[in-house]
This record gives structure tokens, C-alpha cells and sequence, in this order.
């Protein structure tokens, strides 16, 4: 019940937004394993992965549309 209430917790916070990609939820091994070494700590925060798993660019809080399209027109 409680794993639950948490999901849905989730769920409500991103509201409508139609996404296609994961959302984390942090947990210690997260912490540890990817918020600690690239010293995140401002929410929202996305890291930008290429296929080879490399984090190829961080960028903190949120944008506008035209903003993340040339976040990801200099990435491709």
C-alpha cells in the first residue's frame, strides 16, 4: 500500500504531462550511484545520456519548448 501511495504521489506531481521517458525516483543507490558523482543537486535536473551510456550534457530546472530543442539540436 505504502510503494503505492508513492507511485501515485509520482503520478500527481508530473500531472498531464505526456512524457516518454522514465522518471527516476531517488532512492539511496540512486543517490549514490548517479546524483552524487555528477554533484546534482537542484530538481528538476536531466541528463542528457548517448547510446554508449556517457552523460553528455546536465541542464538544471526547467525550460521552455524552444529551449530544449536547441538543448537537443547542439547534442545531436
Amino acid at each position: 500500500p505504502l510503494r503505492r501511495q508513492r507511485q501515485m504521489c509520482i503520478r500527481d506531481s508530473i500531472g498531464g504531462i505526456e512524457i516518454s521517458y522514465p522518471v527516476l525516483k531517488c532512492n539511496t543507490q540512486l543517490k549514490k550511484a548517479m546524483l552524487d558523482p555528477y554533484d546534482i543537486n537542484k530538481m528538476p535536473t536531466t541528463l542528457f545520456i548517448d547510446s554508449n551510456g556517457n552523460v553528455v550534457d546536465i541542464v538544471y530546472n526547467s525550460r521552455s519548448f524552444s529551449e530544449w530543442c536547441s538543448i537537443i539540436d547542439r547534442l545531436l
